[in-house]
């Protein structure tokens, strides 16, 4: 798969600033000897860039001497010689938005060094941080290397951001964890000269009210032809695909369009042997005819990830994602070929919007989501923080009332957009960032066509996943009769969407025997958690949560560390993953607390 897969550009900065960053970048991209990378100097910037086999294909000069890059993987017509016309008819960066689907970033830099200009996809899928740094500033996919160019330290850290990472797992707009560094919003032209910064974003994909009056029959013709196509249009562009199949609805939906395709997609899933995941995923493979193998976890991965984790994502990122990056270097042993990722499929088709929308009726909150879902809650923060957090907190409640109106639509169509644009696009990036730095990554839900098609639906049409499960009913009649993770209120959790009398039968006689006695396709009434989490820090205690307790001291100065052991000893008996999460929210603190020692 020929792209680049991220970037660092610095302008004027002192050498020094230059060498750190260089430093943690390499310390980034050490594991992954496959990748070439380039370094470009134009004047008084210097960009590298890094990507898998033929990099020089996604770099293109203008006439002026001006640099384009493209990042990431489009999905449609592309030529330079078209993107050079429509850039050199324009005036303003506003003018020209991004024309493909996938996740993709269009770089432009001056002959002189001295103008950068962005534009991102709509969902801004691969974050770009910048800050100044000296005299100059710098920008990139890589957020250690952006806090290292820019000195940043603990004594810049944002507390309404931080209090975000630690009830929500992510952060919020444009903040990240310190108050100099930003990211760059989605769908917009962005350019830097010198270090002012100037942003124009645009919503390309508008919510409507174009099919507030359709018939339910025809909207479901049309989501099946819409995620169809956007499905097929990138399975169309190579072979050798890889396909990480879950238990829920989207990658299923790819392998069942795969499968209508003629394709033979090699499916995985991790997880336990009687996880739900691996239990329904393994039907679905079979029921379609598709290899499939299971992929357990380690009791050491926890620890064993941290530092990489650390050294990619630094404080961007709550550090919840490092199961991905066993399962990835497990498929090294498999055949070459890029990955696809359901990225986004869940949050388009309508996931979260109900219980979201039902938070956010009326009144500010500092939450997105509710508390069920938070890792700390709120009245937890007040309690841990050492210091008065009142203030902290109101300003997180504004910061989402803003995120809210800050797109023109009917409030539920608001609300989905804070989902999209908060939680999807910071909280579940990893995914689809560490598939592309291990083999490449393509995303077919990132569809604008398919994207206009859910933003242009009644709220009765899009709760609770309804439309996409008659979707399934009407086309996939046999994926709906495999039990799922997809769940709405009345249905018990792994009920299929269409159960069959066949599935009534033998849910009947699996209630009548033991777990132990339930064989074959009666497995699928024996689900159990996979205990993976707690095993890890059963086995590895602290070390699974790297650097907390090498910086305990300093984190005392924030946290209340009794409150932190307490969550330690429930995760050290298993209580589940909440604890977890909460201890991997310190865990980011504590990285950013430990660069500095």
């Amino acid at each position: 798969m020929n792209s680049l897969i991220g970037f660092t550009v610095i302008y004027k900065a002192a050498p020094t600033s230059v060498k750190k960053a260089s430093l943690a970048q390499q310390r980034a991209l050490a594991p992954f000897a496959h990748l070439a990378q380039k370094k470009i100097t134009l004047g008084e910037s210097w960009l590298t860039v890094w990507g898998h086999n033929d990099i020089d294909a996604a770099l293109h000069y203008l006439p002026d001497g001006s640099l384009l890059a493209l990042i990431g993987a489009s999905v449609g017509d592309f030529s330079w010689a078209d993107v050079e016309a429509a850039l050199l008819k324009i005036s303003d960066p506003a003018e020209f938005t991004i024309p493909w689907d996938g996740r993709v970033i269009l770089l432009k830099i001056s002959p002189d060094g001295r103008e950068w200009t962005m534009w991102n996809d709509w969902m801004g899928s691969i974050p770009v941080f910048h800050a100044p740094a000296g005299k100059g500033c710098v920008a990139g996919t890589l957020e250690p290397v952006v806090v290292a160019a820019a000195g940043l330290t603990p004594d810049e850290i944002s507390l309404p951001a931080l209090l975000s990472l630690f009830i929500h797992g992510h952060y919020l707009g444009e903040w990240t964890l310190f108050e100099r560094m930003k990211v760059v919003p989605p769908d917009c032209a962005a350019v830097w000269r010198g270090q002012d910064f100037y942003v124009a974003q645009n919503v390309t994909v508008q919510p409507s009210d174009e099919r507030w009056q359709r018939g339910w029959d025809e909207l479901v013709e049309e989501m099946y032809e819409l995620s169809r196509r956007a499905i097929a249009d990138v399975l169309k562009k190579r072979t050798g695909w890889l396909l990480p199949l879950s238990g829920g609805l989207d990658s299923r939906l790819i392998a069942a369009v795969s499968a209508e395709m003629g394709m033979t997609l090699p499916t995985y899933t991790f997880g336990a042997a009687n996880s739900r995941d691996v239990l329904y995923a393994r039907q679905v493979a079979r029921t379609l005819g598709l290899p499939w193998q299971q992929i357990s976890l380690s009791n050491d991965y926890l620890a064993r990830y941290a530092r990489p984790w650390a050294n990619l994502f630094g404080s961007a990122m709550h550090f919840h994602g490092m199961h991905q990056m066993l399962f990835l270097d497990t498929l090294a042993q498999e055949r070459p070929g890029p990955i696809l990722s359901g990225f986004l499929g869940d949050a388009l088709s309508g996931y979260g919007s109900r219980f979201v929308y039902e938070l956010h009726s009326s009144g500010a909150k500092p939450q997105i989501v509710p508390e069920g879902y938070t890792h700390w809650s709120v009245p937890e923060v007040e309690k841990l923080m050492k210091m008065p957090v009142g203030g902290a907190l109101e300003e997180l409640s504004c910061e989402i009332t803003r995120a809210i109106e800050k797109v023109p639509a009917p409030r539920y169509q608001q609300i989905r957009y804070l989902v999209l644009w908060s939680r999807q696009r910071f909280f579940t990036y990893f995914n689809s960032m560490l598939s592309d730095y291990w083999r490449g990554v393509a995303t077919p839900f990132i569809n604008k066509a398919y994207a206009r098609f859910c933003y242009s639906l009644p709220r009765a049409v899009m709760d609770d996943r309804r439309l996409l499960a008659d979707v399934f009913q009407r086309y996939y009649p046999q994926m709906a009769a495999i039990p799922s993770t997809y769940w709405r209120p009345g249905m018990p959790v792994g009920e299929p969407i269409k159960p069959t009398g066949s599935y009534f039968l033998q849910r009947r006689i699996a209630q009548k025997l033991p777990g132990l006695s339930r064989f074959g396709r009666l497995r699928l009434f024996n689900p159990g958690a996979d205990p993976v989490e707690a095993a890890c820090v059963k086995a590895h205690g602290w070390d699974s949560f790297w650097p907390v307790r090498e910086v305990w001291d300093q984190l005392a100065e924030w946290l209340d560390m009794e409150q932190v052991g307490a969550v330690y000893e429930m995760a050290l008996a298993g209580a589940g993953s909440k604890p977890v999460r909460k201890l991997q929210s310190v865990q980011t603190l504590a990285y950013c607390l430990w660069q500095q020692t």
